[in-house]
């Protein structure tokens, strides 16, 4: 269901639901709901069912006749080089993965969007423990995992058919066969803008408690390092969930401090919403008293108020990578070294020039 208190436009989660329920649901050419039943199910506005429908359409998910409904069709995949329909295609969803999650539903339906829009033939995607039985069964020939758990890389030992791993949580560093993506230098890009553009020398950092933050905590000392302006252990917030209210919490805390930041890096969009709130309720305005820069670059982040400097992760980019590697795996039938793409800083309006 939609989720009020994560950050995330509601048009936005409406759109992943929707997008799961027809793929779960629905068949080609099936008559879908109307925008009142979707209203009432979902008890979101008139507007949030519109603007929803409206992308979905744009997407290729709907057409809509006049005087008939909404109907289902699926989005095209773009053409091969060779115009020929491939195999059809396996995506796993992993046990784990929760539409609750504020930022799950973004990323693997943004590298899901780049799988499926990037390969010429069906892509299916499969639950945990489909994945499981068809890669027991040997009934998979063409597959891409993201992020698999630990049962499905057991299962790869010995594993003839072709597959492709997108290793978006960083486990699988250096493995052959496999799409990364690095988070350091978007957020040397953003340091540098902070402090050299922007001459910022006290510097915040909301982060991630975790091992899959790390990197970017690295990337924040790393800028420091760059501009000799020394790490202070006070500047620093580490938060244990990624929710808008730790975010919010966190910056009540940065602001509290006798020499408060002039800038705060957040480790995602979401918890960066929280803490402009938190600013705002402190009676600080972005960014003319206080910069605020984030990290993923979701849907909605030019929409904020003020849009959102950030650093992106290509995950669409990494969906068609994958699809890449996998066609030039079918080509080649020999291992491919790790590819990895590169994270790059969004400018917008949540940054301005150091308070003097």
């Amino acid at each position: 269901m939609i989720n009020r208190d994560n950050g995330i436009p509601k048009y936005l989660q409406l759109k992943d639901i929707l997008k799961n329920k027809i793929i779960s649901d629905y068949r080609p050419g099936s008559k879908f709901m109307t925008e009142q039943e979707l209203m009432h199910k979902y008890n979101v506005s008139c507007a949030t069912v519109a603007h929803t429908m409206k992308d979905l359409t744009e997407e290729g998910y709907f057409v809509r006749k006049r005087g008939s409904g909404t109907f289902i069709q699926i989005p095209a995949a773009a053409p091969s080089s060779d115009n020929e329909k491939l195999p059809e295609l396996f995506i796993n969803i992993n046990k784990k993965d929760k539409l609750s999650d504020p930022l799950n539903w973004f990323i693997k339906n943004e590298i899901h969007r780049g799988i499926i829009n990037n390969y010429n033939g069906a892509v299916r995607i499969l639950d945990y423990h489909e994945t499981i039985a068809g890669m027991k069964e040997e009934k998979i020939r063409n597959l891409i995992l993201l992020d698999p758990e630990s049962e499905l890389m057991d299962l790869l030992q010995g594993y003839d058919n072709k597959c492709v791993i997108i290793d978006h949580n960083h486990y699988f560093k250096g493995m052959p066969n496999t799409i990364s993506y690095e988070q350091l230098s978007g957020v040397y890009e953003l340091m540098s803008l902070l402090i050299d553009s922007l001459g910022h020398r006290r510097i915040g950092m909301i982060n991630g408690n975790t091992r899959y933050h790390s990197d970017r905590f690295a990337a924040y000392q790393i800028g420091l390092r760059t501009y000799d302006i020394p790490f202070e252990d006070e500047l620093v917030v580490k938060v244990d969930k990624g929710s808008e209210n730790y975010g919010y919490d966190a910056m009540k805390k940065l602001l509290s401090l006798k020499a408060r930041p002039t800038a705060v890096f957040v480790d995602t969009d979401i918890k960066a919403v929280g803490a402009i709130e938190a600013a705002r309720d402190s009676g600080l305005r972005v960014p003319e008293d206080i910069s605020v820069a984030g990290f993923d670059d979701i849907p909605g982040a030019g929409e904020l108020e003020p849009p959102l400097t950030t650093v992106k992760v290509p995950c669409y980019d990494i969906g068609r990578a994958g699809v890449k590697m996998l066609l030039r795996l079918a080509e080649t039938n020999t291992e491919l070294p790790q590819e990895v793409l590169h994270t790059k800083l969004i400018i917008r309006n949540s940054c301005g020039k150091a308070v003097k």
